[in-house]
Formats: C-alpha cells, structure tokens, sequence
C-alpha cells in the first residue's frame, strides 16, 4: 500500500486530481477528499499523524486527527460513502 496509490484512488472517487488533493485549496470538494485520503491513510498504513500531516503540505497532526474524526462521523451517517470508503480501501490494498 503506497501514499500515492491512496491519494489516486481517491481522487478518482471523488472527481479531484491528485495535485488538488496534497494542495493546500479550500474548496469543498477538495477538501472533503483530502479529508477520506487522511482517514483511509491512518486505516491501511503505520504512519503517525505528523507523517501523514507531512504528506499534505505539512498539515498538523491536530488537522491530520479532526479530518479522520470528520470521516468517521460522515461514514457513520452514510451507508453509501461507507461503501465507497471500503471500495478504496479494497482497491488500494489489491494494487
């Protein structure tokens, strides 16, 4: 499982591209997916916050954290993004 294989999975998911996705943009969208490759990064890897707050443009580890917390609220809501959670994950750990 490689960061970038994440980070393209999600983009693919999510509409966004990969660049998008380790910038530091605002937009909705763009930032929803940083969120879920933050989240899917802390399930299927052993790195800490600050390494994968790093992969972001430096991002804290307290940003690294609420992001993973937003998801599991968002996926604890949506069956459907659950489901597209899980396919990533799937997808990623194939590759």
């Amino acid at each position: 499982v490689t960061i970038k294989n994440i980070i393209e999975e999600v983009s693919k998911s999510f509409g966004v591209t990969a660049e998008d996705i380790k910038s530091n943009k605002k937009k909705a969208e763009i930032v929803n997916a940083r969120q879920f490759a933050m989240y899917i990064m802390r399930e299927v890897t052993n790195l800490t916050l600050d390494e994968i707050g790093n992969q972001f443009g430096n991002k804290k580890h307290s940003t690294v954290l609420y992001s993973c917390e937003a998801v599991e609220e968002k996926i604890a809501e949506s069956s459907q993004l659950d489901a597209m959670v899980s396919d990533i994950i799937k997808n990623v750990k194939e590759e």
